[in-house]
Formats: C-alpha cells, structure tokens, sequence
C-alpha cells in the first residue's frame, strides 16, 4: 500500500507540472494581456487625442476672441487718431446715458490734446495688459505725448446680437461684439501686500509696477524724516492704492494713520515713470504734515506768530528730501547743513503756538545774526504776512513785524501802512548781513517781483532777537 501511495503522488505531481508548462496556454495568456494593454494605450490616447482636440480648440476660441478684442481696441484707436467722432462712439455702450457723455467728453478732449501737444495714439498693448474674463476685459494702451509714454486703461464687454422689435413691426439685428464700458474694477487683479517694520502697503495686481515704486520711496523717505524727528512712537503706516475712488491722496479719517492712494492707473498712469513727480509732492506733502504735528504733539501755530511760518518751513524741507527738489526752505536747511539734522526735530519740540524767531537762538544758543543761517525764505514770508495784515488792517499785530521806535521809521512805516497797497508777490534774491553804526544787527534783502518786474532793497534790524522791518 505504501508503494502504490508514493507512485500516485509521484503521478500527479508529474501531471501538474505537465499542465503549468502546457506552451499554448502561455501564448494565450500573453496574447490576453497584450490584447488588454493595446485597449488601455487605445483609450488613453483616444482620451488625450479628446482632451487635446478640445483643448486646441478652445485655445482657437480664444485666440479668436482676443483677436476680436485688440480689433475693436485697434478701431476705437483709429477714430480718435483719424477724428472719426461717430465711429468712436459706436463702440460705446453703457445702460447709464452718463457714460456717452462722458467719451464724448473724452473724444473731445483727444482732439483738443492732437492740436496742442505732440500726442501719438499709438495703440500698442502691453503685453501682459490684456485680460479678458467671459463676457468682461481690461485692456492697457500705449500712448505717447511730448515724448513721455503713457499707459490708459480701458473696459470692455462682450455683447451678444441682440433683435429689437421697431414700433412699425419690423425687426432690426443690433450687432454684439465687444464695447467700451465704464471701469469695472472687480477686473483690477488679486490682492497683493508688501510689509516692512514701518508700513505696510496693500493694492491689487494692476498697481504692482506704482506699489513697488511708493514702497521704495516710503522706505527712503521714513528713514530721512526719523533722522530729524523722533520715531521711537511713531504708529505703524497702512497705504492703500485704490482705483476708483477719490481723485487726490488723504488720510482716512480717525487717529489710525491709514493713507488712501488713488490708483494711478485708474485715470492715464506713466509707463516709464508710474511714481511721478506730482504724486511723489503729493503723497511727500500729506506724509511730512503728518510726522510735523504729530512731533509738535498737535499744537496748532496761532497766525502771524513766526512759528506758523517754522512749521510750514520744516514740512517743506522734508519734502524736499523726499522728491530731492528745492522747495525754498532755506532757512531750515541751512540749519541743518550748519548744525544737525537732529535740530529741526528739537526745534519742533520747541515751537509754541505763537514763538517767534527767536526760538531759534534758545534753540542754537547763539544770536541770530551770528548763527550762519540763510534767511531768504523766512524774510520772504515776513513782507508777505506783513501785507496781508494791511490789507486785513490788523494794525496791533503788523506792528509787532516793523521798527517803530524812532520817529522816521514810524513814519515810514505807517506810511506804507495807511496806502494799503496790493503788492505783486515777490521773492528774496539774496540777503547781506551788516551792522549799524551803534552794533545793531541787519540784514539787506534783495526784493524782486515774482515776474521780475521791479526790484527794491529792504533792510531789517534784530530787535529784542527778533527780525523787524525797518522803514
């Protein structure tokens, strides 16, 4: 029993792998899994030949619809460059009747523009300056006036053809395509923000090139103003660049110090210069009033006390490093360039409501005509605050301005007082400083008119520390 056992096992196992090494059974497996992996690269190709033909042609719908969109920018273009009024506002559309008002506006304000500058309506799209969402676009145009590019940035919708049935019955096809719309600025791009220890900016794509550029700026510019004043409290800045909202830059109301920046883009913003000059004095001139009265801890200077003048006269030249201009203040500049930058800030510290000048000898702790400092400008603002106070015939507080302790002065001085005459403005060209016989202190002034006109010499004596006129 045990031999016949063992030849059966034997026997099977023989049989088994007869059966796993059986050549046919294995060629129709692999003829199987071939059969299997050619329907696998059948349907994934047909799949991606699907995708792609899809995808090619919506790239053709695209292309078509973009090719459509630079054509009627191109159409719009050439009216106004050709002067072709009806044209251009057939590419108008708006439900508000304003808005075909206004580019009749527009249209004649490109026609006035080709008659007295150099104006190149070239029509060039910036490259990345078209977007285009559904039914809705935003395009940026070149265009070029005295030699300086400019980039306009235009609105546009896709309408569809649309029937309108006439009171008479008759049917007319009114042709969609695309528009010019007024802005929509949901089109304006992402959010975007740049933080630093001092401000933070936050503005939308389109602005990039003009945030970029203010971030830079406000960087330098809190850097020169906390070497004069003093920032060791001072908040933290919030700008904002927003388009479509007030025309001119402000703080937004309360004690957060939050700055809103128009969109320079919004209106006609320059390509090589997106920061311009102008919104360089703008922006400079709010910011340096803000740092001033916040050194002075808001005290408000009482007019005509001389320390109105010391507050306008530090905010200018603080703008003046911002934008690197001469703004003509003179007098705290050379303070500055004698002394320390540190001084304008003491000096602030300083100022009450009704100083006078010679806040500044406490200040230096020299006397003023000692003290090396340019007095153009603050004698400048000395003839014009004395001719408004005649013309205001405030008579207690012009006198405070003059020399009236010996008779020829006085009357000279009332003299010109009592003729109450309207004076051209005028401009300190320069100032020599001398004595007189007695050890007095003066200052010569060289006066013109601001057109040139005339030109006069006028003399003030230090009084009590203080700068008077004499005559």
């Amino acid at each position: 029993m045990s031999v016949e056992l063992k030849w059966n096992i034997e026997s099977e196992s023989g049989r088994s792998r007869q059966k796993q090494d059986d050549p046919e059974e294995r060629r129709a497996g692999w003829r199987a899994f071939r059969r299997l992996l050619l329907g696998i690269v059948i349907l994934v190709g047909g799949t991606a030949l699907i995708v792609f033909l899809i995808s090619k042609r919506a790239e053709q719908v695209d292309t078509a619809i973009k090719n459509t969109l630079r054509n009627t920018v191109e159409s719009e273009i050439a009216a106004l460059r050709i002067g072709d009024e009806a044209a251009f506002l057939a590419l108008q559309r708006s439900a508000a009747p304003e808005w075909l008002v206004a580019q009749k506006t527009t249209y004649d304000i490109y026609q006035s523009q080709k008659l007295s500058t150099d104006l190149q309506l070239t029509g060039r799209i910036e490259d990345d300056g078209m977007l285009i969402d559904k039914q809705r676009a935003r395009v940026q145009v070149e265009e070029i006036q005295n030699g300086t590019p400019y980039l306009r940035t235009w609105f546009y919708w896709r309408y569809d053809d649309e029937k309108k049935v006439e009171p008479d019955g008759k049917t007319t096809i009114i042709p969609g395509g695309w528009r010019h719309v007024p802005p929509d600025y949901t089109l304006w791009g992402l959010p975007q923000e740049i933080a630093t220890e001092r401000f933070t900016l936050r503005y939308s794509e389109v602005d990039t090139p003009f945030a970029q550029a203010l971030s830079g700026a406000l960087t330098q510019w809190l850097a020169l103003s906390c070497e004069a004043l003093t920032c060791a409290s001072l908040p933290p800045l919030q700008v904002m660049i927003v388009p479509g909202g007030p025309n001119s830059v402000a703080w937004e109301s309360g004690p957060a110090w939050s700055l809103i920046v128009p969109s320079p883009y919004a209106d006609r913003a320059r390509i090589d210069q997106p920061f311009e000059t102008k919104h360089r004095i703008d922006i400079g001139t709010l910011l340096a009033n803000r740092l001033v009265d916040e050194a002075l801890g808001d005290r408000v200077m009482v007019f005509p006390a001389d320390a109105t003048y010391l507050r306008s006269a530090v905010i200018a030249w603080l703008v003046g490093r911002y934008v690197e201009t001469d703004t003509g203040s003179y007098l705290i500049e050379s303070m500055a360039q004698t002394y320390d930058t540190a001084k304008v800030g003491q000096l602030l510290q300083l100022l009450q409501p009704e100083s006078d000048i010679s806040v500044l000898n406490a200040l230096l702790g020299i006397s003023l005509d000692q003290a090396g400092l340019d007095w153009r400008d603050f004698l400048a603002w000395r003839l014009a605050t004395e001719e408004t106070l005649i013309q205001q015939r405030a008579e207690p507080l012009w006198q405070r301005l003059v020399d009236l302790r010996t008779d020829i002065d006085r009357n000279a001085a009332y003299a010109r007082y009592n003729a109450a005459l309207t004076i051209v403005p005028r401009k300190v060209n320069s100032v020599t400083a001398s004595t007189e016989s007695d050890g007095t202190p003066t200052l010569t002034a060289m006066v013109s008119a601001t057109d040139g006109s005339t030109v006069e010499q006028i003399i003030f004596r230090l009084v009590n520390n203080v700068w008077v006129r004499v005559g």
